[in-house]
């Protein structure tokens, strides 16, 4: 019974964090540019005493808030302040205690802040992050007529005194294409360097296209069968509970009967 225990143990931890990864992504199938958590590789560590069988196990958790980098599909939405990176790469995105992060998200919107001139405001992403140019400063964007992103990240504007069709170029969107560090998500679900990692500058290799948003890489279908296939494992976890308890008390009743 003592080992059966923590082999059930073992499972049923496992189960639960794998469980809690699929509502996850489920509760975010519909957040632009969402990236889906992946189920976390374990390992196990040994209980071992002097002279003695190896009789426990239990549970080591060897990697986790990896996430499925791959691109989601780019809907046309005809919204001048949607974007999305066509293929691989980042945007830089900055929160307000100026900790920075790599993102895809770009359902882009106009903050006004009372630290800015009047008519102007910080572009910011759908979660309220600003996005960064390619110095890593905040993009601040002047009252305008129209707004235009090339593929190169480039911002124009057209003023309201300016001639028809005069376009100002106002700033850069910091992006890059290949990080080559290993990245995570973080505790606030952004996706950062693993630890003791340092996020490099930006290169301008990704491309951009506007109004297009990029959609949520979760497969609806794929958590579902992964729940239900959870679901089923638990019931067996259960089952194998149930019985190593009956086994126990049989054992307990034989050996009382022995006595």
């Amino acid at each position: 019974m003592d080992k059966s225990i923590f082999v059930a143990l073992n499972a049923m931890q496992s189960l639960q964090s794998d469980m809690r990864t699929h509502a996850q992504n489920l509760a975010n199938i519909s957040v632009p540019a969402y990236k889906a958590d992946l189920r976390s590789y374990r390992g196990s560590t040994y209980l071992e005493a002097e002279n003695t069988l190896t009789t426990r196990a239990y549970q080591r958790g060897v990697s986790s808030n990896q996430f499925d980098s791959s691109p989601g599909a780019n809907l046309k939405t005809d919204r001048p302040l949607d974007i999305a990176i066509k293929g691989r790469g980042y945007f830089y995105i900055r929160d307000n205690k100026d900790t920075t992060y790599l993102s895809r998200r770009g359902d882009l919107q106009l903050l006004g802040s009372k630290d800015l001139a009047s008519g102007q405001t910080y572009l910011a992403d759908g979660s309220g992050y600003k996005l960064l140019d390619n110095n890593l400063k905040p993009i601040i964007v002047p009252r305008h007529n129209e707004i235009i992103v090339n593929e190169l990240g480039e911002i124009f504007v057209e003023l309201p005194n300016a001639e028809n069709g005069e376009r100002t170029r106002i700033a850069a969107l910091g992006t890059i294409k290949d990080p080559k560090i290993r990245l995570q998500k973080g505790l606030i679900g952004k996706i950062e360097p693993l630890p003791g990692g340092k996020l490099p500058k930006p290169d301008q290799t990704a491309k951009v296209v506007q109004t297009f948003l990029e959609s949520s890489n979760v497969s609806s279908i794929n958590e579902l069968v992964y729940t239900l296939d959870n679901q089923r494992r638990i019931e067996m976890v259960t089952k194998f509970v149930k019985t190593a308890k009956e086994i126990d008390e049989s054992s307990a009743k034989l050996m009382r009967l022995a006595n």
